[in-house]
């Protein structure tokens, strides 16, 4: 309601901005109900411009959102498949250590 009550006062307002116009420069002005349907036409499709943008803006975030949590999902996938690694690179470490300490007992004893 308030948006149909302000294109009113829109178009009040042009009216008497016409009147103050003749007064002031003694010439003609027309403000008709074509030029009021015209007002309305330009909201229109100011409106279906803006709302198509605010569309594709919100596709877009919702595309954003969706690669987001796929990234997600394949950082988690990668976090545990890399702590598992990490506990047989663990494993291998201390079987080279201990083979290591072999090899240093070995060549002590073959000097």
């Amino acid at each position: 309601q308030s948006l149909v009550d302000y294109f009113a006062q829109v178009h009040m307002h042009t009216s008497k901005a016409c009147r103050d116009f003749y007064n002031k420069h003694r010439r003609h002005v027309h403000i008709t109900s074509k030029s009021f349907l015209s007002l309305l036409d330009q909201y229109k499709r100011l409106y279906a411009a803006k709302l198509k943008a605010l569309n594709t803006e919100e596709g877009e975030m919702q595309s954003g959102i969706a690669k987001l949590v796929e990234a997600e999902e394949v950082v988690n996938g990668m976090s545990s498949e890399l702590a598992g690694k990490e506990a047989r690179l663990a494993q291998s470490q201390a079987k080279i250590e201990e083979l290591l300490e072999r090899v240093h007992e070995n060549t002590r004893y073959a000097e």
